[in-house]
């Protein structure tokens, strides 16, 4: 479960809703704000220790971090993340087209930049959710009407 002073805070969270809400206005050709998707860039950087220096070392010393992310990665890229290595690369991918042309996406990048946003949001509200242990009942059982 992620606590507090989780590196994954609401502020990634709620940047990736809105990295959708612009993908969305930018794909129906209305006005959007295109200083979204450098925030976010940056944001993925911060939070996934993912720089222009392309360094592991934070997602190899966050599990749950890593983990937030390669479910989003995997999920929206369908390919399995075997390591550390390929989960940064991936990362990569999807963070320097945002910090250098996120005005000049391709509809099939923003698509892709938008299916991210919305699986990363997914995995890190996942990671919220108090985990249900053995002998726990779930929200159905205590929702269920006898």
């Amino acid at each position: 479960m992620m606590t507090e002073n989780s590196i994954l805070g609401d502020n990634l969270a709620l940047l990736s809703l809105r990295v959708a809400q612009e993908v969305d206005r930018r794909l129906k050709g209305e006005k959007f704000d295109s200083s979204v998707f450098a925030d976010f860039g940056k944001e993925l950087s911060r939070a996934s220790g993912i720089g222009e220096r392309q360094s592991t070392a934070f997602l190899h010393s966050d599990p749950l971090t890593a983990d937030v992310f390669a479910q989003a990665v995997e999920q929206t890229s369908h390919e399995p993340i075997r390591d550390i290595a390929a989960l940064g690369d991936a990362m990569l991918k999807i963070i320097r087209p945002l910090n250098e042309q996120g005005e000049s996406l391709s509809k099939e990048s923003l698509k892709a930049v938008k299916a991210f946003c919305l699986s990363l949001h997914r995995s890190m509200m996942a990671q919220k959710l108090p985990s249900i242990h053995e002998g726990e009942s779930s929200l159905e059982d205590e929702l269920r009407f006898v």
